[in-house]
């Protein structure tokens, strides 16, 4: 009696069994290998499948595109039907990316397909990449002016921090205007503040955040950004007001008019972005950090934190009656206050005093910096979109006394209690 060939009956049976899927039609054909073992034979073992492949004569009807259990097979006259698998792709790949290497070019995967298929492949491939229809699960990115392919569950990181910064500003979008528009920098700091400036430059040049967001000036990562959607939004938005008034005035001259504003957005927004400055100003819509005042019967722009505030020496607090020297009709002497240089001596000061750690809480820097809390609030926000000092909560703290809750600003829920000086 001759013996049975276990892997031999396995190869009919997978031969039968495709010719069903076939005729059913669906996306079930071409299935894997591993899969078209099951259902010929679900109690054969995974490992005999890859032996059936080569048994005579099933042999010559069967077409797998690599010798794995995952691999797409089909039957031998339905090669072009295998080539042009959304499988296939999901397939070749997946031998390709580690974590280490996540992107490949097409000619990398066409090299992974079996000699019979990687013409038909080649075509079928190339063809998906021109109309855009390669499997949902597949993405892919353009490298130095050719395509790259990863799998959608293992992206590269540029891809990753592209679709995370799209995350974050969807969410600071629901948040309301005082957290959106923002800049760039403000973003990546919020998405990710790890990431380094290289791969920021390729995350941005990538979809999905190349495709859906607008930047009033593109070149620079100061600048306020929203979502394409959101265009006017960001053209009348506060943030985008102070960003063009900061990038205008200078030291010597600090009111600005309302045609030089637009010279500091992209050219396509300079029209609207005027036209929302003038709107505002008609409206008389005021803003945290920008004032407006008429030369020449022409409105100029100004920053608060640019005003030399007259206030009282003793740090904002009005003194009594009984601790002047003074007769009570006596004029006072205003002091006038720099703030940026104001808030930099007190911290620099308060910061030696406490061990020089770079944090020194709002409390004390208040009560040093001689203006009233909208000039201090106000200041200190020009400060931190200049990029010179951070805010940091109170997490941990327990206890927060009163006082301390006063001095802090709230942002996003957390209470902001403590100023870093950047170091660049």
């Amino acid at each position: 009696m001759p013996k049975s060939d276990a892997a031999a009956e396995l190869a009919g049976k997978m031969v039968q069994t495709l010719e069903r899927l076939r005729e059913q039609g669906g996306d079930a054909y071409p299935p894997t290998l591993a899969r078209l073992s099951v259902l010929a034979d679900p109690l054969a073992p995974r490992e005999l499948a890859v032996k059936a492949l080569k048994k005579k004569p099933f042999a010559a009807r069967l077409l797998a595109a690599n010798k794995h259990a995952d691999s797409p097979v089909a039957l031998a006259e339905d090669a072009e039907r295998l080539a042009d698998s959304p499988r296939l792709v999901e397939f070749i790949l997946s031998l390709l990316c580690t974590p280490e290497k996540r992107l490949h070019p097409s000619a990398k995967l066409i090299g992974k397909a079996a000699k019979s298929l990687k013409a038909a492949f080649t075509a079928a491939l190339q063809r998906r990449l021109t109309d855009g229809s390669l499997p949902a699960t597949v993405g892919v990115v353009e490298v130095r002016g050719k395509p790259q392919l990863y799998l959608r569950t293992l992206p590269p990181p540029a891809v990753e921090l592209s679709q995370k910064l799209m995350r974050t500003l969807e969410t600071l979008r629901s948040q309301g205007e005082n957290a959106y528009p923002l800049s760039l920098k403000d973003l990546i700091t919020q998405a990710n503040s790890a990431a380094g400036p290289a791969l920021v430059k390729e995350a941005t040049a990538l979809p999905p955040f190349a495709g859906r967001t607008l930047s009033a000036a593109p070149r620079d990562p100061a600048s306020p950004l929203a979502l394409t959607e959101d265009r006017d939004a960001l053209l009348r938005s506060a943030v985008l007001l102070e960003y063009a008034v900061i990038a205008v005035r200078k030291p010597d001259h600090q009111a600005v008019a309302v045609t030089d504003l637009k010279k500091k957005v992209a050219k396509p927004l300079q029209a609207a972005f005027e036209a929302a400055v003038v709107a505002r100003i008609a409206a008389e819509k005021r803003s945290p950090a920008v004032g407006w005042l008429h030369v020449k019967k022409k409105p100029h722009l100004f920053l608060f934190a640019d005003l030399n505030l007259p206030v009282q020496a003793s740090g904002g607090r009005k003194p009594s009656d009984s601790s002047s020297n003074q007769g009570a009709d006596a004029p006072r002497s205003p002091v006038v206050v720099d703030f940026a240089a104001a808030f930099g001596a007190a911290f620099d000061q308060l910061d030696r005093q406490k061990g020089s750690h770079n944090i020194v809480d709002l409390v004390d820097l208040r009560s040093a910096v001689p203006v009233d809390r909208g000039a201090f609030d106000s200041g200190l926000q020009q400060l931190r979109r200049a990029g010179q000092y951070t805010l940091s909560n109170a997490e941990g703290r327990h206890g927060i006394t009163a006082e301390e809750r006063e001095a802090g600003l709230v942002e996003e829920g957390a209470l902001l209690l403590f100023a870093s000086r950047k170091t660049h």
